[in-house]
């Protein structure tokens, strides 16, 4: 057994939004209007991307749906190691022990291969061709707008393979902006918070 004394338990107080407040967060010109549109924008822009992100999903997800095809083994295998070497590049890793199982990202790792089969067979059928807007449109949306983003943006530009991923995301906002352009399209209404899990994780 153990004791626990509390002395006192403060009232947690929000702090005054102003001019300080506003310099905390890098508005610098025009106080608190200019922080409350700062803010709207943020908003605006992250409920678009999830918006475009969640479209994206389920027009893949259907597609993967509609055309199931036989996928080769050793394609599985080799995206199962591609998987494995991102997870441990993001995660920091070295022991390859820590690595996840292979079982386990195989069915992630087919439905990858075969939705990307899938996506290439369709742009070819459409005859769709890469558009540059939808590569900086995507190059934007990655390398952000706040500082260092211009420096990012050049290093993306640089590298060959970066520049391959963008184009490749690109495509795929292409051809998702043709599905649904002939597809039947039911509106959901939804919360900022549900389609963004803004506040979702906050402590209760």
């Amino acid at each position: 057994q153990f004791a626990v004394t509390v002395k006192s338990v403060e009232e947690q107080k929000l702090p005054e939004i102003d001019e300080e407040f506003c310099l905390a967060f890098g508005v610098t010109e025009g106080g608190v209007e200019a922080l409350r549109e700062a803010v709207v924008s943020s908003m605006e822009s992250e409920l678009s991307k999830a918006i475009r992100s969640r479209l994206r999903t389920q027009v893949l997800d259907a597609l993967y749906a509609a055309n199931p095809i036989d996928v080769p083994k050793s394609m599985i295998a080799e995206q199962v190691q591609t998987m494995q070497v991102d997870f441990a590049r993001r995660m920091g890793l070295r022991d390859l022990s820590q690595l996840p199982q292979t079982d386990a990202m195989e069915e992630p790792a087919r439905r990858r291969v075969a939705t990307g089969l899938i996506v290439s067979e369709l742009l070819r059928a459409e005859n769709i061709k890469l558009d540059r807007e939808f590569v900086n449109a995507r190059l934007n949306e990655v390398t952000g707008e706040g500082p260092g983003s211009d420096d990012l943006r050049r290093q993306y530009l640089q590298s060959v393979e970066a520049m391959r991923q963008i184009e490749s995301l690109a495509l795929e906002d292409q051809l998702v902006d043709f599905v649904v352009a002939r597809a039947k399209v039911t509106d959901k209404p939804a919360t900022f918070s549900e389609l963004t899990g803004f506040g979702q994780n906050a402590p209760a």
